[in-house]
């Protein structure tokens, strides 16, 4: 996604790598071809440095980096707060309790009472 991105913006790797502020020639490179992943802190400027849709990538990069999570979520994600409890509980046994708050931060649980009206 990221690689397909910096090919279509008509830009350089190093011309976007500047524009991020990142010194390393490597880094852009690094997670554009996935040898290491994308930070959650930087995904949404490097979306708008290269063209993409901040939040579905910043989503991408969840995906990438939580797949345990992101696997039980669908967006927008209709869970109800026994779920979004049990989830919360099953990520604090794992020492991962940040995981799931991430992922509410950019899409919060939507009520079902909204999904039935």
């Amino acid at each position: 996604m990221l690689d397909a991105a910096i090919q279509a913006s008509n830009r350089t790797q190093s011309e976007i790598r500047r524009a991020l502020g990142y010194k390393s020639r490597s880094q852009l490179s690094h997670y554009a071809t996935g040898l290491y992943p994308v930070p959650i802190g930087s995904a949404e400027r490097i979306a708008e440095e290269v063209g993409l849709d901040p939040r579905s990538f910043l989503i991408a990069v969840l995906r990438q980096r939580h797949p345990e999570v992101m696997g039980e979520m669908l967006v927008p994600c209709p869970f109800d707060p026994q779920e979004i409890a049990a989830m919360r509980a099953r990520l604090n046994e794992e020492g991962r309790p940040a995981a799931l708050d991430l992922l509410l931060h950019i899409q919060p649980p939507v009520p079902h009472s909204v999904l039935k009206a």
